[in-house]
């Protein structure tokens, strides 16, 4: 009852009060992201979990089936190539391509995903996409406004966007919808510019708060290599 309490009054809060997105401990997701310039869409797909500290993501990058699995607590994480089934393991600091994060030729660091503070709460999805657009400047000016609620994929979910003013003029608009029966969850992101046709619009779906333990797990038949197959 308090988050939808929370939900109905998020409106009538100041922008300091707006509440951060968050996590549940354990829950799955599909990653869907679109990128429309206008004229054609392209849309990637990814696969998240998180138990605990333990991530996994699945995505497909030149016609291979990847998967990362990271283990903070053990200080290791694992590049699995799924159909050759094969890994490595992985520094904290390499970088690895993920479609749900690399989207605008950006690759994602492990350390990026590891560092929720480089985030507005602990949430790795709205990293690639909130930065797509070029960020090689700070804004001038943030707007902040709450917007009425909205149901994603069956979630209510409060709506924040952000408006971002740049020193050349340009703005960048960012609405954030995050499920308040998630534990907050971010479930859906739109991004763009006013220097731009194109609109990126990235969404978790099909949300489960069950996790199996063994998707954290490299499996036995799994042989460790030098590098995985381009």
């Amino acid at each position: 009852m308090p988050l939808l309490i929370a939900c109905r009054n998020e409106s009538n809060k100041s922008e300091k009060e707006i509440q951060p997105a968050g996590e549940p401990e354990n829950y799955s997701a599909t990653v869907v992201r679109i990128i429309d310039d206008g004229t054609k869409q392209e849309t990637t797909i990814s696969v998240e979990a998180r138990s605990g500290e333990l991530r996994r993501e699945e995505w497909t990058e030149a016609g291979h089936a990847r998967a990362l699995i990271l283990r903070p607590a053990d200080g290791k994480s694992f590049l699995l190539d799924l159909e050759s089934r094969t890994y490595i393991e992985v520094d904290a600091g390499s970088e690895i391509t993920a479609s749900a994060q690399s989207v605008g030729a950006k690759p994602a660091r492990l350390s990026s995903v590891q560092n929720n503070e480089a985030l507005s709460g602990p949430d790795s999805t709205a990293l690639g996409i909130e930065h797509y657009f070029d960020d090689s400047q700070p804004p001038t000016r943030l707007e902040t406004q709450t917007l009425p609620d909205k149901v994603v994929d069956g979630h209510q979910c409060v709506v924040i966007e952000v408006r971002a003013t740049y020193e050349d003029g340009h703005t960048e608009t960012t609405r954030r919808f995050i499920a308040t029966d998630l534990f907050r969850l971010l479930l859906r992101v739109e991004c763009e510019s006013d220097q731009s046709n194109t609109k990126i619009i990235t969404e978790r779906r099909n949300v489960s708060l069950d996790v199996r333990s063994d998707l954290f797990e490299v499996p036995a038949d799994f042989k460790r290599v030098d590098r995985v197959q381009n």
